[in-house]
């Protein structure tokens, strides 16, 4: 896809090299091949006959000029449209490398009570056998079991599909392991900064490439309508001839001079083209800032929320979840919280460690939306 847009700028490029060549001369000879009076064949001698025309256009009007700040300015656009694409790549292969990462962080959590739970299902398995525990105990263990394999699986498809988006992206066969270093650090780097809507806004229409192609195409259109007008005004063409004995003395020569009457074709369709092409590209220009205005609202309130929801998650919150998820382990070892406490327990330790991380994701990913937006390093 990138290689593609890069054949793409070379040959918006090589079009402003050909805009720069001029119609080449034309040359005309004309040679006797059969003299009746002398008969003879080819007699270009003396009482023969050849002639010679030499012939140049001249382009009036600031054709030529057009024609090539025409092909300067679809240049332009092309290479616009390359930035567009890297850009989109670029938040593409950030928004799949966090997304990929926390959901691998939820899959080692949960993997590691999956094998919790099973070694207790299997020794519970024993003791229902045995008559030394209740078989509703265990079935009640393998539902919490259950749920947390159901979630497991959710997550590894969400996995196999970021996954495959960044070995589209990067190229790479083998499948990606990202590393954040100070995660904690990491996350809180996106939490600190304060924005407001119109400092962003303002920021996107001198930085959004979609939106920067959009003016230029404008500009372009601008350019193809002088083109097309100058296209109306007459061409000259010049150029000097050769005339053995074919005019009016022998030996003549002349100088002529051609210019076309615009009599029906004075361009008129093409400039209405042109014309109408501006209006459209304006057209889609305003749609494009009003939907950059509306985006960037919205972008800026999720993130807010996001960041308001990280910053209620205390540290402490963390640190008391985990040192409480081996209290109960404990406990429930040496019996002194019933099985409901236990499932209970774990159940909501589970949605709280997805919440958790769902919170931290969603911050980074609604950061990196406004980088994309505004395509300035926000954060």
């Amino acid at each position: 896809m990138v290689l593609a847009q890069q054949c793409h700028v070379s040959e918006a490029r090589a079009a402003i090299i050909q805009a720069k060549i001029w119609p080449q001369p034309y040359v005309y000879g004309e040679a006797n091949m059969y003299n009746p009076d002398q008969q003879k064949y080819f007699d270009v001698g003396p009482q023969g006959q050849t002639s010679l025309q030499i012939q140049q256009l001249f382009m009036l009007g600031g054709k030529k000029r057009n024609e090539i700040n025409w092909a300067k300015a679809n240049a332009q656009v092309t290479e616009l449209e390359f930035e567009q694409l890297l850009y989109q790549l670029n938040f593409g292969l950030k928004s799949n490398f966090y997304n990929l990462y926390f959901d691998q962080q939820v899959l080692g959590s949960l993997q590691k009570q999956i094998d919790q739970i099973e070694e207790l299902v299997a020794a519970y398995a024993v003791q229902a056998e045995k008559g030394n525990v209740a078989l509703k105990e265990l079935v009640r263990l393998e539902s919490l079991l259950l749920n947390m394999k159901n979630d497991r699986i959710e997550v590894q498809k969400n996995i196999l599909e970021y996954q495959q988006n960044l070995a589209v992206l990067t190229g790479l066969p083998a499948p990606l392991v990202p590393q954040l270093d100070n995660e904690k650090d990491w996350v809180m780097h996106y939490s600190i900064q304060k924005f407001d809507t119109q400092t962003l806004f303002e920021t996107a229409l001198n930085q959004n490439p979609e939106y920067r192609m959009l003016k230029q195409q404008i500009e372009a259109q601008k350019i193809n309508l002088k083109w097309q007008q100058s296209l109306s005004v007459p061409d000259v063409t010049l150029g000097v001839s050769y005339d053995q004995r074919g005019g009016a003395f022998n030996n003549q020569k002349n100088l002529t001079l051609g210019i076309p009457i615009p009599l029906w074709n004075s361009n008129k369709g093409n400039i209405e083209r042109a014309k109408a092409a501006i209006q459209g590209s304006q057209f889609d220009l305003d749609q494009k800032q009003r939907e950059l205005q509306r985006a960037i609202d919205a972008a800026l309130a999720e993130w807010n929320v996001q960041r308001t929801q990280f910053i209620s998650i205390k540290p402490a919150l963390i640190l008391n979840r985990e040192t409480v998820y081996t209290g109960v382990w404990q406990n429930f070892q040496k019996r002194n919280i019933t099985l409901l406490e236990f499932t209970d327990f774990m159940d909501s330790y589970t949605q709280n460690s997805l919440q958790i991380n769902e919170s931290y994701k969603q911050l980074i990913l609604t950061a990196e939306k406004l980088n994309y937006l505004v395509n300035s390093p926000l954060f």
